[in-house]
């Protein structure tokens, strides 16, 4: 028997690929026989009848969200399958394409220097490889130089990232950008980590909460929040269960959130005086019926003087 993750067949069975299915639960079948080594890319391509390319995809979605089937990284996996240019193929393509000459234009301009043969067998695995479209291409360039990060490794990392995001237009990849740059940095910050990348588990839910269920940044941050408060720490999971919560209740916006948790307490409230025992009556003190004997001072005063002469005369 071949033990196999409950949230494969909650979540993925219906969701991912029948080719990916297939390459998790041949690697957890084989981890099992082979003291918890994964096979390779192409042993696991060829036992299925699939390419090395959809090898790779699939170890790619899996990463996605968080299970890591593959020791090497993903991307790593996937660059396996990376063809390489020749010198005569780059320039046959500059020669018959205007896309690809107005690509390598374009980066001159982006980078400010002349392109190396690198940098230009690097664009054109981005155009013909992964397919990307060049005004994504251009997007995706000025993103990244924009933010200081120029190196082909980094790159070629976002570039597989967008291709198997889906990514095919410039307002795709600008809204790819506004989500990561921004959107993704308030979520972390919000959990007390402004320093650090979200790991890939994390990235999982942050997308499922702002691309999946379209949910405005602000009630992401109140649930972040509040898993702050109620648990003391950062955990992703906690969150997804108040935002699951808030789905179930038809809540998607702020303000329907905070009325929700006024109706909470106003409930919380009423029963709890509803609950509450009634004050124990007050039991009489044996003096309450007591009344205040009625002197007769001038009787008093009568007796005083009585005894005073008795006094004398003795």
């Amino acid at each position: 028997m071949t033990p196999v993750p409950d949230i494969i067949i909650d979540e993925h069975l219906t969701r991912a690929k029948p080719e990916y299915i297939a390459v998790c639960l041949y690697i957890l079948r084989w981890r099992k026989e082979a003291a918890n080594q994964e096979p390779s890319i192409e042993r696991t391509a060829m036992a299925l009848g699939l390419t090395n390319s959809a090898v790779a995809d699939a170890l790619m979605y899996w990463a996605g969200f968080g299970f890591n089937l593959a020791h090497k990284p993903p991307e790593t996996a996937r660059l396996l399958n990376r063809p390489a240019y020749s010198v005569g193929e780059i320039e046959k393509a500059a020669g018959s394409s205007d896309d690809v000459r107005f690509m390598f234009g374009m980066a001159e301009r982006i980078f400010g220097k002349p392109l190396t043969y690198n940098d230009m067998s690097l664009l054109m695995g981005f155009y013909d490889w992964l397919a990307l479209p060049v005004p994504v291409i251009e997007v995706l360039l000025d993103y990244c130089v924009s933010s200081n990060k120029k190196n082909s490794r980094y790159l070629e990392k976002v570039a597989i990232n967008w291709a198997d995001s889906g990514i095919t237009t410039v307002d795709e990849a600008e809204a790819y950008i506004k989500t990561w740059g921004n959107d993704y940095r308030e979520i972390l910050k919000a959990f007390g980590h402004s320093r650090r990348d979200p790991t890939s588990k994390e990235v999982a839910y942050m997308r499922k909460w702002l691309r999946e269920y379209e949910l405005p940044l602000e009630l992401v941050l109140e649930a972040c929040g509040a898993t702050v408060i109620n648990t003391g720490g950062t955990s992703f999971a906690y969150a997804d269960s108040i935002i699951e919560n808030w789905r179930k209740k038809g809540i998607t916006t702020l303000e329907q959130v905070k009325a929700d948790d006024q109706a909470f307490r106003d409930g919380k409230a009423s029963v709890e005086r509803m609950e509450k025992p009634a004050p124990a009556a007050r039991q009489k003190s044996r003096f309450a019926n007591y009344k205040g004997r009625e002197w007769d001072f001038a009787e008093l005063e009568r007796l005083a003087a009585e005894y005073a002469d008795k006094a004398a005369e003795g």
